[in-house]
């Protein structure tokens, strides 16, 4: 939509649109870091260190550079309507994965299965040993096992965001659309911090 020229438009969008993944995947976990963010100056460092949500920072800061190119009519009317669309999937995307995070195992649920799990191991033996004798106890530590497994999972995967083994790898996403972006605006590639990388595996 914006000239093949205009290198300072598509360093804007492709710096901001980086990192606002970036911010996105730290603020899913202890908040953000500025030091992570690319290529900020010294008032964005000053301006993010004041702000408690940064992606809805710098998602702001991309639709107001979009409603400017459009009052300048650096892009027609058509071209901002489907851009502007764009842009919200940055804050619906957002939205899903605060609602995720924000949106625990319900507490009696929890209880239940552990009230359940408890039960049921404590239950089962009497009614196996008449038939399986020793091997009861082989039996019913497995189902306690395989009970047990099936809780801790639900616990683990109650928050996706984190560092765990376990959890979604937000971080390797965030730097792989930074490429991708950088690639796409500016037929380039921004080099991999691989202190942040060792970060992001452990």
């Amino acid at each position: 939509m914006f000239p093949k020229d205009d290198k300072e438009t598509h360093r804007y969008f492709a710096k901001h649109i980086s990192n606002f993944c970036l911010a996105l995947a730290e603020h899913l976990r202890e908040g953000v870091h500025v030091d992570k963010l690319i290529y900020l100056t010294d008032d964005d460092r000053k301006v993010y260190a004041e702000k408690n949500h940064i992606p809805n920072h710098i998602s702001l800061q991309l639709y107001e550079r979009l409603v400017m190119a459009h009052r300048r009519e650096e892009i027609n009317l058509g071209d901002y309507l489907n851009i502007k669309a764009q842009h919200q999937s940055l804050l619906d995307i957002l939205g899903a994965c605060e609602r995720i995070k924000k949106t625990p195992i319900p507490f009696s649920y929890a209880v239940y299965l552990k009230v359940f799990i408890t039960l049921y191991s404590l239950l089962v033996p009497f009614a196996l040993v008449s038939t399986l004798h020793l091997w009861t106890v082989l039996v019913v530590s497995l189902l306690f096992f395989a009970l047990l497994g099936i809780e801790l999972m639900g616990e683990e995967i109650e928050d996706p965001f984190g560092l765990d083994c376990n959890d979604l790898p937000t971080s390797d996403m965030a730097h792989t659309i930074k490429q991708n972006v950088f690639e796409i605006l500016e037929s380039r590639h921004v080099p991999v911090d691989e202190k942040v990388l060792y970060e992001k595996i452990h």
